[in-house]
């Protein structure tokens, strides 16, 4: 699945994942963005999401499912986010051995107990001014993931249709990790 975060222009990203050949998309919206009609095509499945939402039980009655970019460990110990993302990209300083990527022993030990997944959003390495330092701490999160047993997606993240990333790239970059 695709995760995007539209600003009023839905039309061209479903256009956009239709010649991507995704067969599902998720367009993710701040609570107050949230559009009453979402647009609607056979081609592809097309889910809503709800980024850090103030009130996660009525969050969940409008969006197929929440995620949050913020305060992970009440991300992974609540019950309504699925998805928390985006943890490497928080400014912050490293430590003497190992870096500082926002995700832990303990957070990746709740979360898989509690069946939450972790994202990696592609649109962090694109933008980042140091891309070495965010591959690094992605690599790291990576790791705590695969030890602890914890679900990862991997989304373009695009703004604009065209930061939209085909599915396979996103795997072979993932793969290279």
């Amino acid at each position: 699945m695709e995760i995007i975060f539209p600003q009023n222009n839905e039309e061209e990203f479903i256009e956009m994942a239709i010649k991507l050949e995704y067969k599902e998309i998720c367009f993710a919206y701040n609570e107050k963005q949230f559009p009453a009609k979402i647009p609607e095509t056979k081609k592809l499945e097309i889910k809503t999401a709800i980024i850090n939402p103030n009130n996660p039980a009525r969050a969940r009655k409008k969006a197929d499912f929440l995620i949050s970019d913020e305060n992970a460990r009440n991300a992974f110990e609540g019950n309504e986010i699925g998805i928390v993302f985006g943890l490497e990209a928080k400014e912050r300083n490293d430590f003497t051995r190992q870096r500082n990527s926002g995700l832990n022993q303990v957070l990746c030990e709740i979360a898989a107990r509690k069946n939450k997944t972790y994202g990696f959003n592609f649109r962090n390495v694109l933008a980042a001014k140091n891309r070495a330092e965010i591959i690094g701490r992605m690599i790291q999160n990576l790791m705590l993931c695969k030890k602890y047993k914890v679900k990862i997606i991997f989304f373009s993240g695009a703004k604009e249709p065209v930061e939209m990333r085909n599915e396979r790239d996103l795997k072979s970059f993932l793969r290279c990790f």
